[in-house]
């Protein structure tokens, strides 16, 4: 669920902006705004992928726990 709402993140915010500044060779008006947007996205993504794969790891150490190793 989690690297869905990573994968949500970058679709419904970082890709419109790139879309929108065609790739940051383009300042539209409301630059500031889609840099925002840009950078927030990111850090929520990253914040996404990284609690996924805590949650991963978490996994793993419960299966050796639970298998008595």
């Amino acid at each position: 669920m989690l690297m869905l709402a990573a994968q949500a993140c970058f679709w419904l915010f970082t890709f419109p902006a790139n879309t929108a500044t065609h790739n940051w060779t383009l300042a539209p008006q409301d630059w500031a705004m889609l840099r925002h947007q840009w950078e927030y996205s990111h850090a929520a993504g990253a914040l996404c992928q990284f609690a996924s794969l805590c949650c991963l790891i978490a996994a793993l150490f419960a299966r050796i726990r639970a298998s008595g190793r």
